[in-house]
C-alpha cells in the first residue's frame, strides 16, 4: 500500500499513504473522532488529540473521571507494590501472600 522506490536504480525508500507510518507503512490505529494519527514514513502511528481531548485513542474528554479515562497510578498512589504475609492470629489455613 506503498510507493517504495525500489528500481534498479532506487534507494529503498517508501512513500506511506494517508494513514500509514513508519518505514514499513503499518498501518495507523483509528484515533476515533477527535484526533489524527501522526502518519507517514518519519511518523510515529500516536494519535493527535484535538484540543479538549486526551488518551492513547483520544476517547477522553480532558479531565474526565470516567474510571477507563484515568491513569491507574493516580488510582493507585497509596499502595505498595511489596508482598507481605496476611496471616490469621490462630495460624490456620487462611493465611496468604498479598500486597498492602
Amino acid at each position: 500500500n506503498s510507493v517504495c522506490n525500489d528500481t534498479l536504480l532506487g534507494d529503498g525508500s517508501c512513500v506511506c499513504q494517508q494513514g500509514q507510518f513508519g518505514s514499513l507503512c503499518e498501518p495507523c490505529p483509528d484515533c476515533g473522532g477527535h484526533g489524527h494519527c501522526v502518519d507517514g514514513a518519519a511518523g510515529s502511528g500516536l494519535c493527535a488529540c484535538d484540543g479538549g481531548w486526551e488518551g492513547e485513542r483520544c476517547d477522553c474528554l480532558t479531565g474526565s473521571h470516567m474510571i477507563s479515562c484515568m491513569n491507574y497510578s493516580a488510582l493507585w498512589a497509596d499502595v505498595v507494590q511489596s508482598p507481605i504475609k496476611l496471616v490469621d492470629p490462630n495460624g490456620s489455613a487462611f493465611d496468604q501472600l498479598g500486597y498492602f
